[in-house]
């Protein structure tokens, strides 16, 4: 079992932390917690939460500020043919931030309670959180 240590550190007021945390901030403002095992849970400033899993997808926390009610979304690592979808939707899609939906509700297999999104509930979502979620699905060609 892991202690936790109440964090002040930048981190959202009240937030909690392994107690063998380091808090890095980056000039963005984005925080990394990285914890003893390794892991790394980021923070970035608009207050989103990114954080990889062991099979390299993405858990990511939209806070109460952005979306009533907060939202946890999980997107598993792409495989190749995911990349030539992507390729695709760029190609016929009228917007960048169209085809990252479309990439996104592919690669979504948890939508807070739910396994998975349709497009027409992406849509429904505030641009900010919609643009925070796209932001995300960006990093997984990033590392």
């Amino acid at each position: 079992m892991t202690k936790l240590q109440h964090v002040e550190n930048g981190m959202e007021c009240g937030a909690i932390a392994p107690i063998n945390a380091d808090i890095t901030t980056l000039e963005d403002g984005t925080q990394i917690l990285t914890t003893a095992d390794g892991r790394e849970i980021r923070t970035l400033p608009s207050g989103v939460t990114m954080e990889e899993l062991p099979d390299y997808s993405k858990k990511v926390t939209l806070p109460e500020k952005m979306l009533r009610g907060g939202l946890t979304v999980i997107f598993r690592d792409p495989t190749q043919e995911d990349s030539e979808f992507l390729e695709t939707q760029l190609a016929k899609s009228t917007t960048k931030q169209e085809a990252m939906r479309r990439f996104g509700c592919r690669l979504c297999t948890q939508w807070g309670d739910r396994s998975g999104v349709a497009m027409p509930e992406w849509a429904q979502l505030r641009a900010k959180a919609s643009l925070a979620l796209i932001q995300v699905l960006d990093a997984f060609f990033l590392d």
